[in-house]
């Protein structure tokens, strides 16, 4: 659970989805769950995807960098996968309720 309900930069604001945990009997589902959406929802190799829901979801992107991500994120089949964040820090700063 969060307590945050988007990613907001400006200009633009991006839902945030349900985060897959450690747990596999929360209803977001497991890390397990992580590989079902990179098979079922084209996930590029080396993104990390870390929420989802449908064929949303968010991810880290390690294709530019190993040691800090860009946090990605696609909102359906129908759009790209879009870079939001240049870093998790930066995520992280801007989460909003």
């Amino acid at each position: 659970m969060s307590n945050y309900a988007a990613f907001q930069s400006p200009g633009r604001y991006f839902p945030l989805l349900p985060f897959f945990c450690v747990d596999g009997t929360v209803a977001s589902g497991s890390f397990i769950r992580a590989y079902d959406v990179r098979s079922a929802f084209g996930v590029p190799e080396n993104v990390v995807p870390f929420a989802g829901q449908g064929e949303a979801w968010w991810g880290l992107d390690y294709r530019t960098s190993t040691t800090d991500p860009a946090v990605v994120f696609r909102q359906d089949a129908e759009h790209q996968v879009e870079q939001v964040a240049t870093s998790f820090s930066e995520f992280l700063n801007g989460l909003t309720e």
